[in-house]
């Protein structure tokens, strides 16, 4: 028995209507498998009808997993368009959802709307699921306009064999017309205009810096450890026990958390577990992170930070792009000769500081610009 539900969900436009019409041409056989193709079409997150004539900006891939970096910049963005673009309609569509939402997306989007790719730091051969979705998007949708949010760009092999850097390559510049990628940092918005010269490359801080700052009058005490556990931590796990242990016994309260939950977040709940973590930010006099949105949480929360680099340099490039001026905000060297007791002194230095609100203006000017070019195209 043909699986429908699959075949629809990975299915694309062209491939959903050769399946269609095979299933009409042997419809004397299968009388009943016509019904079925239509019923599951109509189950698949049917868009009202209507919603074909309004101006649409279509946000896909936002996460629906527990990374508080990524749910942020699904935030963010939301909030970027409608902030700056308050008459458009916004549809947005959870990076599990893809797949179900695809064909009945196509039936609603048109020339006049915008898709915008999930920012963050996925471009590459490091995170291949979604680098796949934005390759079949950018293949579904041929005729309509897509901004990729500001990305990082990581290839591990960029050698000439790299099968993945090729494909990429093909599909970015078949759409190099109407495909515009946003970078976060200079390591990467240079990296984009060598690999996709067709392609037109912006260059903005991440996304989540255009949010406002968070404020509490609670009192803070202590220092918050907000640091990963996944394959981009360089700082080794037994110097972290043994700066743990040193801010422990001169500091005395710490507390430990990551931007990394272990349960689904969805669109309904996201800002409720962004409090969660930003409350936390908010009570802690200093924090010490490895992770990027762990060093931008600090700025837009206020809390002096000492942050480390992670594999791919995005958090030093972002540090030096965008905050090396910001008071109290200090990136230490990852090398052989770390000083426990430098990272201390750092630390003394900048507990209970200001820091300073991050000043975005016009600093997103090319990307609203992009926007609103697009917009007087059609």
């Amino acid at each position: 028995m043909i699986d429908l539900k699959r075949k629809i969900s990975n299915a694309t436009p062209i491939r959903l209507k050769k399946l269609r019409n095979n299933i009409r041409s042997n419809y004397q056989s299968s009388p009943n498998l016509l019904k079925r193709f239509k019923a599951t079409l109509k189950s698949n997150h049917e868009y009202p009808k209507e919603l074909r004539e309004k101006e649409k900006f279509i946000l896909i891939g936002t996460p629906h997993f527990g990374n508080l970096g990524d749910q942020a910049i699904a935030k963010a963005q939301v909030d970027f368009l409608t902030n700056n673009f308050p008459n458009r309609e916004i549809i947005e569509v959870q990076i599990n959802e893809i797949n179900q939402k695809l064909y009945a997306l196509h039936k609603v989007v048109t020339k006049k709307d915008i898709i915008f790719f999930q920012g963050g730091g996925n471009i590459g051969d490091i995170y291949v699921t979604e680098e796949n979705i934005r390759r079949k998007v950018l293949r579904y949708f041929r005729d309509i306009p897509i901004i990729q949010f500001p990305q990082s760009i990581t290839y591990k092999d960029m050698s000439y064999n790299n099968y993945s850097v090729h494909l990429s390559q093909k599909i970015y510049s078949n759409r190099s017309k109407d495909f515009i990628i946003v970078t976060r940092e200079s390591k990467s918005y240079n990296l984009a205009n060598k690999l996709f010269p067709k392609n037109k490359t912006l260059y903005t801080p991440d996304i989540v810096l255009s949010l406002p700052r968070v404020k509490s009058d609670d009192k803070r005490e202590g220092i918050l450890f907000c640091m990963r556990k996944d394959s981009e931590k360089v700082l080794d796990v037994n110097q972290e026990k043994k700066l743990i242990q040193l801010v422990k016994e001169r500091y005395k309260k710490i507390n430990l958390a990551d931007t990394e939950v272990p349960y689904f977040i969805y669109n309904k709940d996201r800002d409720k577990e962004l409090k969660k973590i930003w409350d936390e930010y908010l009570s802690s006099r200093l924090v010490i992170t490895d992770r990027l949105h762990g060093m931008i949480f600090a700025i837009i929360t206020g809390t002096p930070c000492i942050v480390f680099d992670n594999f791919n340099s995005k958090i030093k490039m972002t540090y030096l792009d965008w905050l090396s001026d910001y008071k109290n905000i200090r990136f230490i060297n990852i090398g052989s000769n770390l000083n426990l007791e430098n990272i201390m002194t750092e630390i003394e230095e900048i507990i209970d500081g200001d820091v300073p609100t991050f000043d975005s203006a016009n600093l997103y000017d090319p990307l609203i610009n992009a926007i609103n070019k697009l917009n007087q195209n059609k």
